[in-house]
């Protein structure tokens, strides 16, 4: 990520993610979200 001040300098960018996951789901929505959660980046 570019510096604001100095945009030939390079920095890090951290991202903060919060997921909520609605309480009642579809038989549907439970397998799908199981199955993203087996993903591995």
């Amino acid at each position: 990520m570019p510096h604001l001040k100095d945009p030939k300098t390079k920095g890090d960018l951290y991202v903060k993610l919060k997921a909520q996951v609605p309480k009642y789901l579809t038989t549907k929505q439970r397998e799908l979200i199981e199955e993203a959660s087996r993903i591995k980046f």
